[in-house]
Parts: structure tokens; C-alpha cells; sequence
């Protein structure tokens, strides 16, 4: 049972505060709410999870829809990719005349 600051033990908790003590995303927490793996309540518009659930959630293995298995879901800019000359306008190492006409 999760224990707050004074002692008393934790019934809700928002989403950020979720995924910290389950050590996954705040997205994954939000795919998951929407797949229907947690419940949640509403008080004042804030978004809670009941601990009960989110200690029911943390004791089963998940697939979560919208998440990807490595648990990355964005690319990283430029992983993978070739240079551009024309995202850097110094990559070409040719040098262009322009008395010289271009070949077909």
C-alpha cells in the first residue's frame, strides 16, 4: 500500500504521480486509460486513479494500444537518415563554376 507524506495511505492519484510510482510514462498512463486498463475519477476536472486500481494494473503484464513495445514512440531527429545537402548548404564538397555549362 502506497503511504503519503503524513502517513496516511494513498487512495488517488493524478496521472503524473501514477506514472512516477509505476516508473512508465504519463502517455503510457493516458493509453491506457483510454484502452479501458484503468479506471480513473473525476473530481473538480482533475483526472484521478484510485490506487486500487493502479495496484491491479502494476500485478498483471499489459499491451497497451498507442504505446510501442520498446516503450519509444518518437523518432529521433536524424536517426537513421542519410546527410541532406539541402538541410546543410556546406555538406557538397564539389565546387561550381557558373561559366561552366552543365552537362545533360
Amino acid at each position: 500500500m502506497m503511504v503519503s507524506g503524513d502517513g496516511h495511505p494513498r487512495l488517488l492519484f493524478r496521472r503524473r504521480s501514477a506514472a512516477r510510482a509505476l516508473d512508465i510514462s504519463v502517455r503510457t498512463i493516458d493509453c491506457a486509460i483510454a484502452a479501458g486498463l484503468l479506471e480513473t475519477r473525476r473530481i473538480d476536472g482533475q483526472i484521478l486513479i484510485p490506487a486500487e486500481f493502479l495496484a491491479k494494473f502494476a500485478a498483471t503484464d499489459q499491451v497497451i494500444p498507442g504505446v510501442p513495445a520498446n516503450g519509444w514512440g518518437g523518432r529521433r531527429s536524424g536517426a537513421g537518415r542519410k546527410p541532406s545537402s539541402k538541410s546543410n548548404p556546406r555538406a557538397s564538397s564539389v565546387a561550381v563554376d557558373p561559366a561552366v555549362p552543365k552537362s545533360p
